[in-house]
């Protein structure tokens, strides 16, 4: 703001910015009592003028001011937690402070609501529709809240949910199913019917392994978020030895 130093009564100025050798590097496109100067210049020392427009206007043909801009803070060096999720679920975010004197800020697209959120760890429940997008900046705690450069994220909800494996098998042998891999997401596999074999793995991962108690057909199911996939699996009954008299 350009003032008179006895009333406090604004003064129209036409105002620029200098830099240390004296180069313009921004001036106003028009005469105000205030302005407001888009700091897109490189970090250092500035001096900033406002030249009344009135020539009575004030005591003085011009006023300036000393202007120091400050390197932003550097980024974050990434931002940890899954780029595929279940809509309706809730996943968390985070990422480590780089420096002194900083604090995070997250801006969260969630199927096109904005939100911001401060922390080095966010949770983020999803919603049923992307966008499924976050950024994360560096702020300053102390002086100017000058902010670094973003770092995004984009997740994808998850599916092509599939199994793979052999659809023959053994009775008391043991088969190995793949589902479609989606890192750190659980799956719940399951035997229809339950009688027919046992999980003998984890039952919360992307490869399963089963043991057949039963003969016959059966099939091996696996959901993940909401979506769920059948494969079917013959269980032969093992073949018995014929022994021949001499």
């Amino acid at each position: 703001n350009a003032v008179q130093a006895n009333t406090g009564n604004g003064v129209t100025a036409v105002w620029r910015l200098t830099d240390a050798t004296g180069a313009s590097v921004w001036q106003s496109t028009g005469s105000a009592a205030s302005v407001e100067i888009p700091m897109n210049v490189a970090p250092g020392f500035y001096v900033l003028t406002a030249e009344p427009v009135a020539p009575n206007a004030a005591c003085t043909p011009e006023a300036t001011r000393r202007v120091q801009v400050l390197s932003p803070p550097d980024p974050v060096d990434a931002i940890m937690g899954n780029t595929v999720i279940c809509p309706g679920s809730t996943t968390t975010y985070s990422a480590a402070l780089v420096g002194n004197d900083v604090a995070l800020e997250w801006v969260v697209n969630n199927g096109g609501t904005l939100t911001t959120r401060m922390g080095e760890t966010i949770n983020v429940t999803w919603g049923a529709a992307p966008p499924y997008e976050l950024s994360v900046v560096q702020v300053n705690t102390v002086g100017p809240q000058c902010a670094s450069a973003p770092v995004s994220l984009s997740a994808e909800a998850f599916q092509g949910l599939e199994i793979s494996g052999d659809s023959d098998a053994c009775f008391d042998g043991i088969s190995t199913f793949t589902a479609t891999d989606a890192e750190h997401l659980d799956y719940d596999w399951a035997i229809i019917p339950a009688t027919a074999g046992t999980i003998v793995s984890e039952s919360d991962e992307s490869t399963v392994d089963i043991v057949w108690h039963e003969v016959g057909n059966v099939q091996v199911q696996v959901a993940v978020c909401t979506e769920s996939a059948v494969f079917d699996v013959e269980v032969h009954t093992l073949p018995q030895p014929t022994i021949t008299a001499p």
